[in-house]
């Protein structure tokens, strides 16, 4: 991703490494946070060693977005299903000052291009049913209420038509 200058700043795609690993984990503490992405409370050595498996997954992508060098979210594709074209799309923003700002949009849009890159087809997300703003972010982007599931709900669209409502 090429820098996006939005009225806040720029935005840059950057690598899930160590550093905003250990940011995420700062992030997740807050339990509100935790609460709207339906995050598991895992320990620190079960973090290091879920992190440590990244490099040899092939079913899980992450990236990190940056606002002027300094990590503010991460995002990504998970339990990648290459026979059917399938994968869950996710993101969280780790301050409240920087939500609403635009800047999961373009999260979404760059995991769309990820998704794409390694031929799936259909994204969806799973939501918690109390994260309004969640739901009507991923509605307006053009994923559809497909079914309920026991936390909240799942959301499904195709990557070809995300890319285009996003622009």
């Amino acid at each position: 991703m090429k820098p996006l200058e939005l009225g806040i700043g720029t935005l840059t795609c950057i690598p899930f490494d160590r550093r905003v690993f250990d940011m995420s984990g700062e992030w997740l503490k807050d339990t509100e946070l935790r609460q709207l992405i339906h995050a598991d409370n895992m320990s620190q050595n079960d973090r290091l060693r879920w992190f440590d498996t990244l490099s040899e997954r092939c079913d899980y992508i992450i990236q990190a977005m940056a606002l002027n060098s300094i990590p503010v979210g991460c995002f990504g594709i998970k339990h990648i299903d290459r026979l059917n074209h399938q994968a869950e799309f996710w993101l969280y923003l780790g301050s409240r000052s920087h939500w609403g700002l635009g800047i999961g949009r373009t999260m979404l849009q760059q995991g769309c291009l990820i998704a794409q890159a390694h031929d799936i087809k259909i994204l969806y997300v799973h939501i918690v049913a109390d994260n309004k703003r969640s739901i009507r972010f991923f509605q307006r982007a053009g994923f559809q209420h497909v079914k309920d599931i026991p936390h909240g709900i799942e959301m499904h669209a195709p990557v070809a038509s995300l890319l285009e409502n996003l622009g």
